[in-house]
């Protein structure tokens, strides 16, 4: 194997000490890990920044802000991911069998070099980190790509009839106007008797 594959960024062997390897048994009962836990975090960010952003929305559909259901459901999973990341609710964490990530790393400090521990003392951070990169990374994508690529003016279709519904809506103003006054003069009428 490749010695930097083993070793990882910064010469760490990182994975002899969250996880002991051996044979896998299919079978096995589900042990959470390091490992697992960060590979959840970073895919549930993931997908929240998935609908979030690729999400149409105006002039196509309801946008995030009027689909209740959507809006609740994209902030509930960012909330696990964030606090999940950061250990902001243990019991939350406990329950979905996310593991603790100070205690990785304190027991990384107690068998590893100082450059080694350093590299892991803030995972939280570059974890939490990593998710918000990703995240509005692929915001600024989209932007990108929509700015440079995408035509996003309606097509003569919609517009077609555009003068009409204009002068229908301002003709309706000036109605709704008068019969304002109407009802303005026959109130003032009916005070002055």
């Amino acid at each position: 194997m490749n010695s930097e594959y083993q070793r990882g960024p910064g010469g760490c062997n990182l994975s002899p000490i969250f996880e002991r390897r051996g044979p896998i048994d299919l079978e096995a009962k589900f042990e959470p890990n390091l490992l697992n836990t960060a590979i959840y975090l970073l895919g549930l960010s993931q997908q929240v920044s998935t609908f979030a952003i690729n999400f149409q929305g105006r002039p196509f559909r309801e946008g995030i802000s009027e689909n209740a259901a959507l809006k609740w459901g994209l902030i509930g999973a960012s909330s696990v991911a964030i606090s999940g990341a950061t250990d902001f609710i243990p019991e939350m964490n406990r329950w979905l069998q996310i593991v603790e990530l100070q205690d990785s790393v304190s027991h990384f400090r107690q068998r590893r070099s100082a450059l080694c521990s350093h590299q892991t003392r803030q995972f939280k951070v570059r974890i939490s980190l990593t998710m918000v990169i990703d995240f509005v990374g692929c915001w600024l994508v989209e932007i990108l790509c929509k700015h440079f690529f995408a035509d996003l003016s309606p097509k003569p279709l919609v517009t077609r009839g555009s003068e009409r519904r204009i002068a229908r809506r301002e003709e309706e103003e000036r109605l709704e106007e008068i019969e304002r006054q109407r009802v303005l003069e026959a109130e003032i009428e009916k005070k002055g008797q």
